[in-house]
């Protein structure tokens, strides 16, 4: 699936028959703590991620899901997804996921790729943010 950083998805064949939910600027994708029975494809937009009502980043077509590791592991979302401006989102059941999944396998291996690609992400910010914080006690 080739995405495009910012502007918009296509939505792939195989989520097609999926429904497209729409928003408008500052619409509520999820809430943090609620129950997780979906995932969403990002077909355009940018959304803001929120944990205990601080930023903690801005999702966009780039990032291809929204929700993936609540719905992966079977547990409540772990934040507050906002809309900012407007965008569509494809809403993916989690049955309707796992079908696909078994339909075809490869999509497995991509979503591994995509979020072992995140936690790369995070890991070197992560890192970054360790070696600032020393620098500035060692002054």
């Amino acid at each position: 699936v080739k995405n495009q950083k910012n502007i918009a998805n296509l939505t792939p064949a195989i989520l097609k028959s999926q429904q497209v939910l729409t928003f408008k600027h500052m619409q509520i994708v999820c809430r943090e703590n609620e129950d997780s029975n979906n995932l969403f494809y990002i077909s355009s937009g940018r959304y803001a991620v929120y944990v205990e009502n601080k930023l903690m980043s801005v999702l966009t077509p780039a990032d291809i899901f929204i929700g993936e590791m609540a719905f992966l592991m079977n547990d409540k979302r772990s934040a507050t997804v906002v809309s900012i401006g407007e965008g569509s989102l494809v809403k993916i059941p989690k049955m309707n996921f796992m079908n696909l999944i078994e339909a075809y396998p490869h999509y497995g291996i991509f979503l591994s790729r995509l979020l072992a690609g995140r936690l790369a992400r995070q890991s070197k910010a992560t890192a970054k943010l360790k070696e600032e914080k020393l620098n500035e006690t060692e002054k």
